[in-house]
């Protein structure tokens, strides 16, 4: 339905409650609708987020005619509150933010971790197609096949004047599909831990094979500095 289920740890709860009674319903749809082109449905995409908004990146579409996708280079943004500098007339809501030359959204099944307290966010290699471009699930079957090398940063520090980095991993780096990501606060800017994943994943596989099961085994965890990329 397009719905983002919004959850207040400031007003008290039971966990007994309705769960109608405990979350608010925030559609992403234009005009308060359902999932459309402007807010499709994504299988396996990341929200990106600070304290004050957040942007849904990545994910699968599933195959359809009901309307066309969204550009390749563009993502759903949603803005909660203002920060920084006063910015006379801010309403929040959703709005379609373009990504930088050579940047995409097609891809999936990578690591996501947030650091509000940073302002920052980032989203860890992943599932690519071959040819880079449009990914989707059609019969059971994606089309993000590939594992990507890449590490995309998201720097929110300046609110409307956010920057994204496209970061090459290096070879030692082996990039995988769902791994978890965690900033963990240590050093002058962090450490970004990623646990598990597969290299070699099955289900990129027709034949449901995973291309180097040994390799798949052995390659589980990473430690990557924000500036320096190093595996454990």
């Amino acid at each position: 339905m397009g719905l983002v289920y919004k959850l207040n740890f400031s007003k008290p709860f039971k966990t007994t409650d309705n769960i109608t009674a405990v979350f608010e319903i925030l559609p992403k749809g234009l005009a308060g609708g359902a999932a459309n082109n402007f807010a499709p449905n994504y299988l396996d995409g990341a929200m990106l987020a600070n304290d004050h908004e957040w942007y849904l990146y990545g994910g699968l579409l599933r195959a359809t005619e009901g309307f066309s996708p969204p550009a390749g280079d563009s993502v759903l943004e949603y803005q909660e509150s203002q920060y920084g500098v006063d910015k006379p007339g801010f309403l929040p809501g959703f709005s379609i933010r373009d990504l930088p030359k050579g940047m995409t959204r097609y891809l999936a099944y990578g690591g996501a971790a947030n650091v509000p307290s940073e302002n920052k966010a980032f989203y860890f290699s992943g599932m690519s197609s071959k040819s880079k471009g449009e990914i989707f699930q059609i019969g059971g079957i994606d089309t993000a096949n590939v594992t990507s090398n890449t590490l995309i940063e998201l720097d929110m520090e300046t609110q409307l004047q956010e920057t994204w980095k496209n970061i090459t991993l290096p070879s030692r780096i082996k990039g995988r599909a769902n791994p978890e990501l965690v900033w963990v606060p240590v050093g002058d800017q962090g450490i970004l831990v990623s646990l598990g994943g597969v290299v070699f994943p099955d289900f990129s596989s027709i034949i449901a094979q995973s291309d180097d099961s040994t390799e798949s085994v052995s390659v589980h965890f990473v430690a990557i500095h924000c500036k320096l990329l190093t595996s454990v």
